[in-house]
């Protein structure tokens, strides 16, 4: 059974259901039907290509990878909601939502937003530095390594390192060898060598991608 878009309300269904579940349109002849992709993949414009459900997956795998609380993966309307620990302006921390603006196409474009949490005696939460909007930032920058690291790495996923609770990754591009740890990505070894790149546009513009 593989998954197809119905081509009513582009819902998920089965390519063996007669009509979509969602809005009981029939579903199309199997010589008609596009199949959908299986795998989130990040395109040169920092867009997705992939379905809401798999956008979905991606986000709230990068919410638990950096280590808060993921609150809510809705598949079907496409948006993931997460707590932070205490923050600079909140002792409660820090609630978003990241949701998948569909381009059409099988193409997304995660965004986000996020405000400090005002609870129990705090009676204002400052937002320091537009930290609110930075772990939103956060949240997208690690979906797209994530995404990266499924294109690049010769092992398929990003591995957490107990030892330190930072995600680690390592591959390799046009034979070059890259790390990335702690949010930032390396290539060369440790010492003055090594160049430091802060997110993943910078990366792939040293490589000419």
């Amino acid at each position: 059974m593989a998954l197809v878009a119905c081509g009513e309300c582009g819902r998920e269904i089965s390519d063996k259901a007669a009509q979509c579940i969602g809005c009981g349109a029939p579903v199309e002849a199997a010589a008609d039907r596009v199949a959908l992709p299986t795998v989130a993949q990040i395109q040169p414009d920092g867009t997705f290509i992939g379905t809401k459900a798999l956008l979905v997956k991606l986000g709230a795998k990068a919410v638990l990878q950096i280590g808060w609380k993921l609150d809510t993966a809705d598949e079907q309307t496409g948006i993931v909601t997460f707590t932070t620990g205490m923050s600079m302006g909140s002792w409660s921390g820090i609630s978003g939502s990241i949701y998948m603006e569909d381009l059409g196409g099988n193409r997304f474009r995660p965004r986000g937003s996020a405000k400090q949490n005002v609870r129990g005696a705090q009676l204002i939460a400052p937002n320091l530095f537009n930290e609110a909007q930075s772990k939103v930032d956060k949240i997208l920058e690690r979906m797209k390594a994530i995404a990266l690291a499924h294109d690049r790495l010769s092992a398929p996923d990003v591995l957490a390192d107990r030892s330190d609770a930072k995600v680690r990754a390592s591959g390799t591009i046009k034979d070059v060898s890259w790390t990335y740890f702690d949010d930032d990505f390396y290539i060369g070894e440790r010492g003055s060598q090594r160049k430091r790149f802060a997110n993943i546009d910078d990366l792939k513009a040293f490589f000419g991608l």
